[in-house]
């Protein structure tokens, strides 16, 4: 289980800080790929981070651009009880086919009480030339952009802060790496973004079982199309702060 590092006495962007205090844990961390709600039974603190859906990887004959990672978003909340956090998890760009521009992977949204909202948004698809743009980050307390995908034969970016986020994918012939997801590796080790997909002919899918990475370009022939980007995840942790 994760650590507290980084819940407790790490003020951000003028937000009080919890320095000094005491915390333990309301319920086991939530983590999932599926929308869903929370609606907290007494007054807490919720530490919410998210990622987004990572774009694919266009398929060509050459010079082929492959998917941008996700943004990531993180927020520390104060909630009363019988207050809501609601989700929207945003699904990896869908692979394609022969001669296709890769599709942009969707947008996770968090909404929180007095409608506050932290958006962690998708990678954009690769197309002929040029990688997707990494997804941006905004509403959060921090907000990390994910790299982009690469287009030619270069390697997709790594996600942002380098080390925070996921690897980009390798590159190969003219055919560009997908884009690392962003991440919070500064705040625990486990929280890094999903890394890009190597490009190639086959298998360009974007790292297992990490959010948000996007998916590498595809040679054209007999490739069979290219994988689709990560899907997104929300990761919720109720603290009890005294």
């Amino acid at each position: 289980m994760p650590s507290l590092r980084g819940f407790v006495g790490q003020g951000m962007s003028g937000r009080k800080s919890f320095a000094g205090a005491t915390a333990r844990l309301v319920r086991a961390p939530l983590v999932t790929s599926a929308n869903g709600s929370l609606t907290v039974s007494k007054a807490c603190v919720a530490i919410v981070y998210a990622w987004g859906g990572g774009g694919s990887g266009a398929v060509g004959s050459s010079h082929t651009g492959a998917g941008g990672g996700a943004g990531a978003v993180q927020g520390r909340i104060r909630l009363n009880a019988g207050d809501q956090i609601a989700w929207t998890i945003g699904n990896g760009g869908s692979g394609v086919g022969d001669l296709a521009n890769g599709n942009d992977g969707g947008d996770t949204i968090v909404t929180l009480p007095g409608g506050r909202r932290m958006v962690a948004g998708g990678g954009r698809g690769g197309v002929s030339n040029l990688g997707g743009f990494g997804g941006n980050a905004f509403g959060g307390d921090v907000n990390r952009r994910g790299g982009d995908g690469g287009g030619g034969s270069s390697n997709g970016g790594t996600g942002h802060l380098g080390g925070a986020g996921g690897l980009g994918g390798l590159g190969s012939g003219s055919f560009g790496g997908g884009g690392g997801a962003a991440g919070f590796s500064d705040h625990h080790a486990d929280f890094t973004g999903g890394s890009g997909g190597n490009s190639g002919n086959s298998n360009t899918a974007p790292g297992p079982g990490i959010p948000g990475g996007g998916s590498g370009a595809v040679a054209f022939a007999g490739s069979g199309g290219s994988a689709s980007g990560a899907v997104g995840r929300v990761l919720i942790t109720l603290l009890a702060v005294s």
